[in-house]
């Protein structure tokens, strides 16, 4: 979600300091906007990107089929994937190669995007009906997940166990730190359909919250 002017500081940073970037992007055709948004592989001109993309987000979960394009370490990157898993599965990759072949996969995409705003703007709804005046939240323009900021004297962790008493799961922020960040913070998944199960399990977060 960073501008462009942003992802090409951080790529000028890396040729810089010779460090590498691996950038993952495994939501990027999960965007809402009418333009696909860049990656920082756009603006490598010294193949220091290792560029990480997935079906698992935008196609199907269960098939783990992904990939990394850099060419500097295409041939080390093979060798690794042989030595950890050997090799992902043929008929899998027969499959999904067939399905772009000769599905239409852009129009899968455009309709998975257009289901996926609308149920973020549906969770939005429930969010401001159940959720405390108190807490922030963001809005992205794509991916299925919203960030939700709750005052400095909540701690995330604590309700996301107490909300696994009632089968409920969220993650906690303090799982995407390495420090103690983001500890009154919890990310909510948004995609799936706004029914009745959904709203009370909103419901109790928010009762919870309150």
């Amino acid at each position: 979600s960073l501008n462009d002017e942003q992802k090409q500081r951080i790529v000028e940073l890396a040729d810089k300091h010779d460090v590498y970037l691996i950038e993952d992007d495994v939501y990027s055709e999960l965007y809402f906007s009418n333009k696909k948004p860049s990656s920082l592989r756009t603006f490598d001109t010294q193949d220091r990107v290792l560029h990480c993309g997935s079906f698992s987000k935008s196609l199907c979960p269960g098939y783990r089929l992904g990939w990394v394009v850099n060419k500097r370490f295409n041939e080390h990157l093979q060798k690794l994937q042989l030595i950890s898993t050997l090799s992902g599965s043929a008929p899998i990759q027969q499959g999904i190669a067939h399905y772009l072949q000769n599905d239409s996969y852009d129009n899968h995409l455009r309709k998975l995007r257009k289901n996926l705003e609308q149920r973020q703007s549906a969770f939005i709804e429930l969010i401001d009906k159940y959720f405390p005046k108190s807490i922030h939240y963001t809005k992205p323009e794509g991916g299925y997940f919203l960030w939700v900021e709750l005052p400095e004297s909540k701690c995330g962790k604590a309700i996301y166990q107490k909300l696994l008493e009632d089968n409920i799961t969220v993650a906690f922020g303090k799982l995407f730190s390495v420090g103690p960040d983001y500890e009154n913070c919890l990310r909510l998944n948004t995609s799936l359909p706004c029914n009745d199960e959904l709203e009370e399990a909103v419901k109790k977060i928010g009762e919870l919250l309150h």
